[in-house]
Formats: structure tokens, sequence, C-alpha cells
């Protein structure tokens, strides 16, 4: 086996899926690139390594990073489940992600494809 943690072979294999654009910008910390265009990813990436986390839930007390994932977890507290199965009765409060991977129950549709050259797996 190679020395190569899983996420570093995750992250080879990848390469040739990637687009091809100009880094411009670099994280002081971890060194990972970012384009000109991506210049708000990095500053958002930069949070991971200060643990900084600005955005507090006023029901419950639990801080997070970005304003995204404070507006995803108050749903938790709404009760409202946006998506739902038109097959049964579940719902999901998140993403809809989860009903998605949740239907391949009713449909047996692959949630996936892969790459035939490398067979990189990508979940849709």
């Amino acid at each position: 086996l190679s020395n190569f943690s899983r996420s570093q072979r995750s992250q080879e294999a990848d390469k040739p899926h990637r687009r091809k654009r100009e880094k411009n910008y670099s994280c002081d910390e971890c060194r990972k690139d970012f384009s000109r265009k991506a210049f708000l990813a990095l500053t958002m990436h930069q949070v991971i390594h200060t643990g900084e986390r600005p955005f507090s839930c006023d029901l419950c007390g639990k801080s997070f990073p970005w304003d995204s994932c404070l507006r995803k977890h108050q749903l938790v507290h709404s009760g409202v489940k946006a998506y739902s199965c038109d097959q049964c009765d579940r719902a999901f409060d998140r993403t809809p992600r989860y009903l998605r991977r949740h239907q391949q129950i009713h449909t047996r549709k692959r949630l996936y494809s892969y790459c035939e050259v490398c067979m990189f797996i990508f979940i849709l």
C-alpha cells in the first residue's frame, strides 16, 4: 500500500475530472489553492483553521462557522420538512440529497456514476 491517505488517493483520482483554473490565492495554514473567482471560498475555508463559530442559534445556543450552516440548523427547530417522498410518509429537513438517497428504496435507481477510465465514483 502507498503512503497516501484515503483522502489523498481520492484527490489524486479526481484530478483528471477537475477544471483547470489559475490558482491565485492560497491558504496560509494548509496551502490549499483557490482561484480568483473563489476568493470568497478561501475566506470561508480559513474559518476551519481558526475554529471561529460566530453564528449562534437563538433557541439552543449551538454555534456555526457560516450563516448557511445556521440557517440549515434552524430547520430542526421549525419542524418544517421541505423534502417529502411522494411514495411514502418519509420527509427530510436538511437537503434534497437525503430525499434522493431515500428514494433509491422505491426506484432502485443508482444515485452515482463512475469514470470508466479510473473508476472514480461520483455521487449524483
